[in-house]
């Protein structure tokens, strides 16, 4: 019951009286005054400072040294690289060299006779076959 009269009353109040809408303006405040601060916390404040600077300066110079190690490893694997490439390469070189003086003292062996042409193939062809086998074939299936 208590309810509903209060819903009333709140009825005839709202009817009564128009609400009115008020602007509150902004003032301009005061800035608010700063704490002062004793000197022992000033000086805990300076300490702090100087504390956390020189943590910057020494992870800077970490940083900058962990980078040159990691830039020393690259080029040292970078060179280690080149050089595996030129041994391959000189390798590869001295071996197809062998290959053109065995060529030549064939060659050189096979003109000092006075043999035919045909003969001469045929020991050429002899001589490569001997040099390197054909590979053998091995099959999957077995055949009955």
């Amino acid at each position: 019951m208590d309810d509903l009269q209060d819903l009333e009353d709140l009825e005839q109040i709202s009817n009564d009286e128009p609400i009115e809408k008020t602007k509150t303006k902004k003032t301009l405040q005061a800035p608010k005054k700063k704490k002062i601060l004793s000197e022992k916390q000033l000086e805990v404040l300076k300490n702090a400072r100087e504390i956390m600077q020189q943590k910057a300066k020494e992870n800077k110079i970490k940083k900058q040294l962990e980078q040159e190690e990691i830039e020393k490893e690259v080029q040292r694997r970078l060179n280690e690289y080149k050089k595996g490439l030129e041994d391959r390469i000189i390798k590869k070189a001295v071996s197809i060299k062998k290959k053109e003086i065995k060529k030549r003292a064939v060659l050189e062996e096979i003109s000092d006779d006075e043999t035919p042409m045909e003969k001469i193939k045929e020991i050429v062809n002899i001589k490569n076959k001997q040099s390197c086998p054909p590979p053998e074939i091995k099959t999957k299936f077995i055949y009955v």
